[in-house]
């Protein structure tokens, strides 16, 4: 998913809205130390998700590999298994797909670029729940095969510290007094303290979970970090969608099949990090309380370059409320500026008067 989905409005959610679950776009920018942020609730919740939330995702790269049926031989010259059960924590347990297990045609893998291990996800048109759909979707391949990958080779764990503000109240429509809620999301751009065991999970391919320890301890000192510097991202926009105000976009969308909502985030890069660029990020919210939520990711970067690049991962989030709402972080960033030391007084340096301009410019000297 590269863009956010434009809400449609139907006359049988009119009618819902009415009926007692009235949901409200709140579009105020957030006050935010580090960049400008909105928020657009499409749908009701109905369930208070206010608070502070760490969310770890754990994620792999997915890409597509073309080329032309081989002359002789099956149209994917490889042997495949079943996802293994390590892999719940990224696939989930609905795992869908096969996995690689063997390349008895090594030039065919060496020049697509396919390894043992990789997760074959679909084959043109046809997804691949399991072996015998990957079987059947080789009977009567087309002469160009298209085929969906996911490389848990290059798995990573990522984080997320998130700030909802979650309110509700009542309001007179047509002499019924409806139910309202808002609900602003506001992505907290902070140098987390186990950013360190994050950008190793990177590089080792390791998952990353953090420690009870570690969970205490941001609890008790979110507010105290400090922001991203560089900053990470210079702003956002994010869209809180029920289920039942899905448009046809997220309604198709299979990652959303499981979904109770979706938080579309559209995040604008920081140029002078990373040359700026976009990203989208996508939690398909399967379960939700005021402890707890969890469901599939998907986030897609849309790289600056000579021409855009779009480099998708997708996996599965779980999120932990930590805290509490409340504007802490806001107070200890303006006590921040407001300790620091005055900017230098220039009026203890002499400069030279201006030079005043001639009585009468249109005389010309002798």
């Amino acid at each position: 998913m590269t863009q956010s989905p434009v809400l449609t409005l139907t006359e049988g959610s009119r009618r819902r809205m009415v009926a007692g679950a009235l949901a409200v776009a709140l579009v105020t920018p957030t006050p935010s130390s580090a960049f400008f942020q909105q928020t657009k609730l499409e749908g009701p919740v109905g369930t208070d998700l206010g608070g502070v939330w760490l969310s770890i995702q754990h994620l792999m790269p997915e890409f597509r590999i073309s080329y032309k049926k081989p002359a002789a031989g099956p149209a994917v010259p490889v042997e495949v298994g079943p996802v293994p059960p390590e892999m719940e924590p990224v696939t989930g347990k609905k795992s869908v797909g096969v996995v690689i297990t063997g390349c008895p045609d090594n030039s065919f893998c060496s020049e697509n670029g396919l390894l043992v291990g990789d997760m074959v996800i679909a084959i043109n048109s046809n997804p691949i729940a399991d072996v015998a759909a990957f079987e059947k979707a080789l009977a009567n391949p087309a002469p160009t095969v298209l085929l969906s990958i996911r490389r848990p080779a290059l798995k990573m764990s990522t984080a997320r510290l998130l700030k909802i503000r979650y309110a509700t109240g009542q309001k007179e429509a047509e002499g019924t007094s409806i139910a309202q809620e808002e609900l602003d999301v506001r992505l907290l751009d902070l140098a987390l303290p186990f950013a360190d065991a994050i950008e190793k999970s990177r590089k080792t391919h390791e998952l990353f979970e953090p420690s009870a320890a570690d969970m205490e301890s941001l609890g008790a000192k979110w507010f105290e970090l400090l922001p991203s510097r560089p900053i990470v991202f210079v702003n956002g926009k994010h869209r809180f969608v029920a289920k039942s105000a899905f448009d046809e976009a997220l309604a198709s969308d299979k990652s959303l099949a499981d979904s109770k909502y979706a938080l579309i985030m559209d995040l604008g890069g920081n140029p002078i990090k990373g040359g700026g660029g976009q990203l989208i990020d996508v939690y398909g919210i399967e379960s939700a309380d005021e402890k707890t939520m969890a469901g599939n990711y998907v986030s897609v970067t849309m790289a600056n370059a000579p021409f855009p690049i779009s480099i998708e991962f997708k996996g599965r989030f779980h999120m932990t409320k930590i805290a509490e709402w409340s504007d802490k972080d806001d107070k200890a960033h303006a006590a921040r500026e407001a300790a620091k030391p005055p900017a230098e007084d220039l009026s203890k340096f002499k400069t030279l008067p201006d030079v005043p301009p001639p009585a009468n410019p249109a005389t010309k000297p002798d």
